[in-house]
């Protein structure tokens, strides 16, 4: 299946953990995120996102978990081939303007995908130690 065939299936299905369709809608709320093509908030604090970053985040978040391969990424911020290196710079930033909570995941030589998703969402409690 080609690339963008995948990305389109991504972005027009229903959320398994909420049962939302995403895609559809242009601003996404997962967890305590709300991201638009424009720009996100995290807690209700806008982040202050360039337009690429933007544009990153959102077709991330909005594949629901699965791989968005780097090719479709880097089509919505440029019109170049030559996107790598400035891709991984992106997320990079995105990662550090959250403060660690980006769920972002690299996925070696395919893309990246929105890890909140591809976890369960399950409340770790701790072990007590035996006495």
């Amino acid at each position: 299946m080609p690339a963008r065939a995948v990305l389109n299936k991504a972005m027009n299905t229903v959320c398994p953990h909420c049962g939302k369709q995403i895609g559809a809608e242009d601003t996404l709320e997962i967890g305590p995120w709300r991201i638009s093509r424009e720009g996100a908030e995290l807690r209700g604090q806008r982040i202050k996102l360039t337009a690429a970053e933007a544009k990153v985040l959102y077709t991330i978040a909005s594949a629901k978990g699965r791989v968005v391969p780097t090719d479709i990424i880097g089509s919505q911020f440029t019109n170049s081939t030559n996107y790598h290196n400035s891709l991984r710079v992106i997320v990079a930033r995105l990662r550090k303007k959250a403060g660690g909570e980006v769920m972002i995941d690299t996925v070696q030589g395919v893309g990246y995908r929105w890890a909140e998703y591809s976890r369960p969402h399950v409340a770790l409690v701790p072990r007590r130690r035996a006495s």
